[in-house]
Parts: C-alpha cells; structure tokens; sequence
C-alpha cells in the first residue's frame, strides 16, 4: 500500500481517537508534546493535518502519519505500518523492534563491555566517578546480534561510537531516548559524541514528582561526579551553558513541591553568565522558587574538584554547596504580569489574560523614545492577534493601540490601558538594567585554584630554587645562556617592587637576543606586559594612569622605539611621566590639560649598539649574548 492511499484510507480523526484524543468545538486539542494550558494544537479536518502554535513547542506542523510517529516516538517506516493497522486491524505487519528497544539492548551491551574493559573502569576511576550504570562502547559490541536489529542500530550512529563512556539519557517514562559518548582517549579532535537529531531526554532521569530541590549542573560528567560524591542529592545536568531545554523546562514544572534550585556551574566566566541567564528563565517557571547558586573555586568544575582532591572529595561539595548563595531575582514581576528578557529579541510580557511579545526587543539607547513592535494574544478567549508597532512614549500611537486591543482582543479600553502602562514600567526597568550592566566593570584579577596555589608554594619553598627554575627555563626551550636567562627573568619580577630592575640584551645580529628575551618573557602573564615594535612620540602620554604601573615594557629593538627612550627613561628614573596638552571642549573653547602615567615600570630591550643608547644603558642590566661556536654546537 502506497503512502498516498494509506492518506487516502487512514483520517486524521481515526488517530486521534486511537489516542482518546478528542477535539473541541474550535478544532483545538491541548498539545501532547509539550506542558500546555490552554490549547495550542490547531486540527484541520478538511486537510487532515495539524500544527502547534506554541513558542514552547517544537512540535511544528505535520500529517496522521507524522502524528503517529511523534506521539509514539517511532520511525516513518514504523508509523506507516501502525497506519496500516489502524485501516485494518487484520494488517499482518511484520513485527519490528521500536528504537527504544533497540538503546536498551544496546546499553546493556555497553555494560557488560564495561566490566570487560580494564581500560574503561581506570578512566572512570581517574575521573573519580562510580562506574556503577555507566557503560563502555567496545569495538565488538553488536556484532552477535541478528541481522534486521544490528542494521537498526547501525543507523542510529550507535557504532560511530568506541573507546567512550556512555551515559544514557532517559524521557519521562524512563526509558532510554539517546547517548552521550566520552572519550577514554580524551583526544581534542573527537572528545565527545551524540546521537543524530542533538540532546533528548535527560540526564540522569527525570526528578521525582516530589522533588523539593533540586542541583542543576553544566555538563552530565558533572552530574555524574554528584552522584558519586553526594548521592542523597537530586541531580540534572544541562548539555552546556546554553544547554537547557524544553524538556529540563518541562520537567521542572511538574515538580509541584519544588522549593530550590541550586546552580553548580563552572568557575569561569561562562558559567557566570549563565547563572545569570537561567536565574531569569527559571522565574519565569517557578516565580516564587528560591533560586541558589555555588560559589565553585575559579578555573575549576565538579568533576575536577572531584579529581583533584579524592579522599575529600564529598565533603568538598558538600561545603560548597552548603555556602551557596542567593541570586537577585532576575525576572521583573507584577502583580498582573511578567516579563520575560530569556532572548533579548523575543521579550515576553504575560499577564492573566494576554501573552504580549516583543518583536526584535527594544534599544538600549536613546532614552527619549522606546519603539516596539508587539505581537499581543489573548490566552483566555479566541482571537485573532493584534500586531501594532509603536512608541510607547508617544500617547497618541498608546491610544490609538489600547482602542485597537479593546475591539479585537475583547477586553476593557482600562484594562487595555493598564497593561500597557505595566509593560512600559518593566520595560524601563529593563533597559536600566542593561544599561548598568554595560558600564566598564573592574578588571578581574585571576585566581589561583587552591591546587595551583599549594604547587606554586611548594616550588618556591623548594631550597634547589634557582636550579629548578633554570632547568624549567631550558624546558621553556632556552639553549645556553643558563645565567643570562635567571638573570632576566629575576629582573622580569622585580617590577612588582617600589624600584624595579631593568635590562638590556647586546649582542651582533643574529645572536638570539630577542628570541632570548621573548622565551623568558613568555613565563610572565599577558596582561602584566606590553610589547613595543614602534610607537610615536607622544604615544606612551596616552596609557591610562595607572595603565602602565608594574608593568614589564619589552622593546624588541630598540632602533623602532627611539621616539619613545625619552619617555621610557623618565619612567625608568622619576617612575611618572607627565605632559601638558591643549584641547577644545565640545564647544569649541581651548583649555590646558596635564597628562600623567604613573609608574614604576620594568624595561627590557635588545640592540646591537650599546653606545648609541648609552642613557638608556647606564640604567640597566647589560646582558652580553653568547656568540661563541661552542654556543652555536649546543643550539
């Protein structure tokens, strides 16, 4: 039977009351695929299809078949034979096996590799996690199985897979939907893998209906480590920063004793940035829920905590997460409504009645005006949207919109009146805040991990200092020039003192004293040194005040920065600059203004021609290059 004629035989209705779907009057279902309220799933009989309106909804549009095939997760092969049977019961379709069935015989192939694989379980040690119901995917998985299901498998991807750590990740009937595959090999071209069509379901399970709060995590190795370390814990673990889904929305609006979500995200800017991002969607769900998020040490995740300290490991997280903190409500909330800024370009606004959104978001500049083009909906009673761009500052167009919303949405010109005036209140408020956020924030200064401060104390504790550190010069691939090479980068550091050295390397061309320089001011961080090939003379007036203070200046050449030997010297010797300049103000008048820089900075350079620069020299470390044939044999 072609797929025509099973359209032709099969009606959309007959579906739906295989599934004890009834619409109503208005041909509306409540949509099976998402949390739904009010009903979204339009039927059109005449055509015998469907489409879901709803933003929350990834559903789309589609016909019986498809229907069938979403509503029991099946393939097109599969939902044309359950079609078949719908005509008629007495269809003899072949038995086939769902692709449920097909992940569940393949995890539990995993796990029986998993016991097999010595190389597996010291991974899964080493990244101290309880291998218990994780498996490994060997090269021989599959391969007894019979010849219609290995196909099956095989074009799930589920073979692509080998040499990794598989994590399964179930819907809400708790049954296995996908994979997520980690390297053993943990190789940066191929660390991790999935399935074809991205994430579904989670991971490690839905949460219990009675779930009062719950660990959200960046990544399901973090999750995993949770488990291991603090087991009387309810987990789930996000798929990346922007990793939350519809599904994690879903699941936790069906937690009706819900109390708290505590955020355990990365210590880096990532995951600051998303604490912040999802403070704002989960009060959007849940806009009375306690929402805490861990303070993790910067550099580190779970799962390198875990790592790292091993004996501790579970009373590490169970302190930190003991201390965690309360966010700042990030949704704006009224009595009537809420405002929704998840996507800046599709901000919402919903109130008992009406579901308002913001086409393209609003500008953050110019504060005189707020121009808004706005989609607004009426959840309560059926109506055709009223779509009205405008300037909400503008109480002419604010009229002649309430008036429109009044005749078509069917509620009161007041009522029509208010919202607006609330949506405009949380709008402003809105912008302000984007506006403060915007402001220059203070520069953060990196933090040691507790681990890298206890190996940088232990290193300089060390009493063979200097000979430690002249054979990691050597590793920095420094050949020779042992003394020229501890001298510099002494000199490097002395810039965090009141009166720092400086240095100068000479030596014929092709020596290697700019290579020198650069291999040892490598080991000193980016933003405390600033490289000069060429600047003009008036550039280094220019630097913030405090821009350049205990900063290490590298002068490649000194020949491309003879504009500049004045100034520098000046920093080298008075430890401040200063220059006297003429402007005009915005309107036009001439005024005197004093630059300063303040220092004190260290200086290192590299030339041929010592007394050239003779001033330059007498203030500096003269560091003499080894040109002899017995350096050029060691190179």
């Amino acid at each position: 039977m072609e797929i025509t004629q099973i359209k032709e035989q099969l009606r959309l209705k007959t579906v739906l009351n295989h599934y004890h779907l009834t619409p109503d009057r208005n041909n509306r279902l409540l949509c099976p695929w998402h949390d739904d309220k009010t009903p979204s799933l339009q039927i059109y009989p005449k055509t015998d299809t469907w489409t879901c309106f709803s933003s929350k909804c990834d559903a789309g549009s589609g016909d019986q078949i498809e229907f069938i095939q979403k509503k029991e997760n099946l393939t097109k092969h599969e939902a044309l034979n359950k079609a078949k049977y719908l005509i008629d019961p007495n269809y003899n379709q072949k038995p086939t096996i769902t692709k449920a069935a097909i992940l569940a015989k393949y995890y539990q192939s995993t796990l029986h590799a998993f016991s097999r694989s010595p190389k597996a379980r010291a991974y899964a040690k080493d990244r101290a996690i309880n291998p218990t119901g994780i498996g490994f995917a060997g090269y021989a998985i599959g391969k007894s199985w019979d010849k219609e299901i290995y196909q099956a498998a095989e074009k799930l991807g589920l073979f692509k897979m080998k040499n990794v750590i598989i994590f399964p990740t179930k819907n809400q009937h708790n049954q296995i939907v996908s994979f997520y595959g980690r390297s053993i090999t943990e190789s940066k071209t191929s660390r991790h893998f999935y399935l074809q069509g991205g994430f579904k379901g989670l991971y490690p399970v839905y949460p219990n209906a009675t779930t009062r709060q719950l660990i959200l995590t960046e990544s399901i190795i973090d999750a995993a480590s949770i488990q291991t370390h603090l087991s009387q814990a309810t987990v789930l673990a996000q798929y990346g920063t922007n990793g939350f889904t519809i599904e994690h929305e879903t699941a936790i609006k069906n937690l009706p004793d819900l109390q708290e979500i505590i955020l355990f995200y990365d210590g880096d800017e990532a995951g600051e940035l998303a604490a912040k991002k999802i403070n704002q969607k989960l009060k959007s769900i849940h806009p009375n829920l306690k929402i805490t998020k861990v303070e993790t040490p910067r550099g580190e995740d779970i799962n390198s905590l875990a790592i790292n300290h091993p004996d501790t490991a579970g009373e590490l997280l169970k302190d930190l997460t003991k201390n965690r903190k309360t966010l700042n409500e990030a949704v704006a909330i009224t009595k009537t409504g809420q405002l929704n800024t998840t996507n800046t370009e599709l901000i919402t606004y919903t109130t008992d009645e009406l579901h308002i959104t913001i086409l393209g978001g609003i500008k953050i500049t110019g504060l005189d005006r707020m121009k808004v083009t706005l989609k607004i909906e009426n959840q309560t009673v059926r109506s055709l949207p009223v779509r009205h761009s405008l300037d909400l500052y503008h109480s002419k167009q604010v009229d002649g919109l309430t008036q429109k919303m009044a005749e078509t949405l069917q509620i009161s010109t007041p009522k029509a009146i208010k919202i607006i005036s609330q949506l405009t209140g949380e709008l402003e408020r809105y912008r302000q805040q984007k506006l403060e956020e915007l402001k220059p924030k203070k520069k953060e200064v990196k933090q040691l991990t507790p681990s890298e401060r206890t190996t940088a104390s232990n290193y300089l504790k060390d009493k063979n200092l200097i000979k430690n550190t002249q054979r990691d010069l050597k590793k920095a691939g420094i050949v020779g020039e042992e003394t020229n090479a501890i001298i510099a980068l002494l000199t490097y550091t002395s810039r965090k003192q009141e009166k720092p050295l400086h240095v100068m390397f000479l030596g014929a061309s092709g020596t290697g004293k700019t290579y020198l320089q650069e291999k040892v001011s490598e080991l000193i961080p980016e933003d405390e040194k600033l490289e000069i090939t060429s600047l003009s003379d008036n550039a280094l007036y220019y630097f913030g005040r405090e821009e350049l203070k205990n900063k290490l200046i590298l002068i490649e050449d000194l020949d491309g920065a003879e504009n500049v030997l004045y100034p520098l010297r000046e920093l080298q010797t008075k430890r401040r600059i200063s220059k006297t300049v003429t402007l005009k103000d915005n309107k036009g008048n001439l005024k005197t203004i004093t630059l300063k820089v303040e220092g004190p900075v260290c200086v290192s350079g590299c030339t041929t021609r010592e007394k050239l620069y003779e001033d330059n020299a007498n203030r500096a470390i003269l560091l003499y290059i080894d040109g002899s044939k017995k350096q050029d044999a060691r190179i």
